[in-house]
């Protein structure tokens, strides 16, 4: 997969939570009306006695048995906050291996266009003997030289 196609698909990690915050911020627990606790009990096919939790905001409803608790977190205010935290962790990590796959990618290009022009850490790589007999025993040379390129950067 490139790293664009790898990038889109971390970035969307971190924008699920941040919708995950949006659609519980504010929930309060509440009394179920009966309708909406028997509609429940009829679809989860339990009997119309059983203890249910129920929880809203203006955007959802939920509605758990009372041997599933709805998390403590999701009910007190700014609980969910945590969730704007771990957005922000995913979002930085996407971003930063993004520069790597995208380096990964495109090191040879970068060498080539630089030439003599480039950074001091590439114009004075060195190759070794067993690094040079192994371009001549791949079946493509430029990725072996990318892998040798790259090792001497690796994180």
């Amino acid at each position: 997969m490139r790293a664009y196609d790898l990038a889109i698909q971390n970035f969307s990690v971190a924008e699920h939570l941040l919708q995950l915050h949006e659609l519980f911020r504010g929930l309060k627990e509440s009394p179920a009306d009966e309708p909406l606790r028997l509609a429940v009990c009829a679809c989860f096919e339990i009997p119309e006695k059983t203890v249910l939790r129920h929880a809203k905001n203006d955007q959802v409803v939920l509605v758990a048995k009372a041997t599933a608790p709805i998390p403590p977190s999701l009910l007190v205010e700014d609980g969910i906050n945590f969730l704007l935290r771990q957005a922000v962790v995913v979002g930085c990590t996407a971003l930063e291996s993004f520069f790597w796959d995208a380096l990964r990618e495109n090191v040879l290009t970068i060498v080539r266009a630089r030439k003599r022009g480039a950074d001091k850490s590439l114009r004075e790589l060195t190759l070794s003997l067993d690094d040079y007999l192994s371009l001549e025993g791949y079946d493509d040379p430029d990725i072996r030289l990318q892998q040798i390129i790259l090792k001497n950067f690796e994180r």
